[in-house]
């Protein structure tokens, strides 16, 4: 997990809002912002995709893949 802050280098990247993915919680729906990045692992080139809640700061950037 990443700042939020940190997300903002993946903007460059980030889909269209109809791309954006809706999270169920106990407390409520969350909107995520999604971005495609690359990710270099031990020489491998990972595609993966950047998610961070549309609303909100604090830690909550997700990288992972799909």
């Amino acid at each position: 997990m990443l700042e939020s802050d940190d997300c903002k280098f993946f903007m460059v990247g980030e889909l269209p809002r109809e791309y954006w993915r809706t999270y169920s919680t106990l407390a409520r729906s969350v909107l995520m912002r999604v971005a495609r990045a690359i990710a270099v692992i031990g020489g491998a080139r990972l595609e993966i995709y950047v998610e961070t809640p549309y609303f909100g700061r604090g830690k909550s950037c997700l990288a992972g893949r799909s």
